[in-house]
């Protein structure tokens, strides 16, 4: 029976982050060459793994593509979706990755010069739902804490359960809401 993470030591943490570390993108394969050299130029600014910023590379190009599907087959579509959780200790510079995304998107949008909010960082089901309607459905939801937005995402404002919004927000399915005030 394996230990409980909160038994195991520094050592042994850090021996298994070292072999994560050690698992290399081909990117060669992955990036073209300007955008892998930009990663390579972040990722020893900010001390981090290539993967702190290769993901939450893609999943802003995604959101960038705002509701574009890929047409797999003359029948078969599906929504350039593209979900990224950076997972480490805390103090090895995760929240300055997801902070330099937020604030290359906020760049962008500053430039496009509207007034919607279009990076989700905190708030309920009910929150996102909103900022994805004013958004025509698309969003870049840049939390800092996965386990907060867990949280959030679990209770709408009466407090009632939503994980079943988890699959509808995995695939890009429509979903609807129905409140009930008084």
């Amino acid at each position: 029976m394996s230990k409980p993470l909160k038994e195991i030591s520094d050592d042994v943490y850090r021996r298994a982050l070292e072999k994560c570390w050690a698992v290399k993108l081909d990117t060669q394969k992955t990036f073209p060459t300007l955008i892998d050299e930009w990663i390579t130029v972040e990722k020893k600014k900010l001390g981090v793994p290539y993967s702190y910023l290769a993901y939450p590379l893609l999943t802003s190009i995604s959101y960038c593509l705002g509701v574009s599907r890929v047409k797999l087959a003359e029948s078969y579509q599906e929504p350039v979706i593209l979900y990224s959780l950076v997972s480490g200790r805390s103090g090895t510079n995760k929240s300055s990755c997801v902070s330099l995304f937020r604030n290359i998107i906020n760049k962008i949008e500053t430039n496009e010069r509207d007034d919607k909010q279009h990076i989700f960082d905190s708030g309920t089901i009910e929150g996102l739902m909103t900022t994805l309607h004013e958004n025509n459905g698309s969003v870049l939801c840049a939390v800092d804490e996965f386990s907060t937005f867990l949280d959030a995402m679990d209770k709408n404002s009466n407090g009632n359960v939503e994980r079943s919004r988890y699959l509808s927000l995995w695939s890009g399915s429509s979903w609807s809401k129905k409140t009930k005030h008084g």
